[in-house]
């Protein structure tokens, strides 16, 4: 309900005098509010709630990918460790020991220059593929780092000793 107050007629009114003129209104409003949208609360909420499990599945993909590509790279780097263990302990003293002995054939006069030539290449390949074993292992360790987001110890490992000694070579 609304009141207005108008106050007396104006003085130049007076010859054709308004009905009413100079009394106070009032005016009388009434409203009805009627929803439109029936359905479209229950639709937001359905939709919400879609949304909520989409974004759920979301990070649970992400969190799967993650950790396939932790357990991936951890993988990675036993690999490496063994591959680069496998040179130092096994292969790399197998190599020397045949070298050193058909070096000694050759200087005894038992075998000829092929024999300690290839022998040499054998064990010049073995530190080739050595090095290259620690590369990769290097790598993996890098990768490693890359998917945990921050730097992994590495001292005192075998490899990282023998790593280390090879870049003072």
């Amino acid at each position: 309900v609304d009141w207005i107050i108008v106050g007396d007629p104006l003085p130049e009114n007076l010859h054709a005098p308004t009905p009413d003129a100079g009394r106070d209104a009032v005016v009388a409003m009434a409203s009805v509010k009627i929803p439109l949208s029936f359905g479209a609360h229950g639709a937001a909420q359905r939709e919400a709630l879609a949304l909520g499990r989409a974004h759920r599945a979301r990070a649970q993909a992400t969190q799967s990918r993650v950790e396939a590509e932790l357990a991936q790279s951890r993988s990675a780097v036993r690999n490496h460790v063994r591959r680069v263990t496998l040179h130092d302990t096994t292969l790399t003293p197998q190599a020397e020991a045949a070298l050193a002995s058909a070096q000694a054939g050759y200087q005894a006069g038992r075998t000829g220059i092929a024999d300690v030539l290839l022998a040499e290449r054998e064990w010049v390949g073995l530190q080739l593929a050595r090095v290259q074993a620690q590369a990769d292992y290097a790598v993996a360790v890098a990768d490693f780092e890359r998917v945990v987001g921050r730097p992994v110890a590495r001292a005192g490992s075998a490899v990282a000793s023998t790593m280390e000694d090879n870049r003072h070579d």
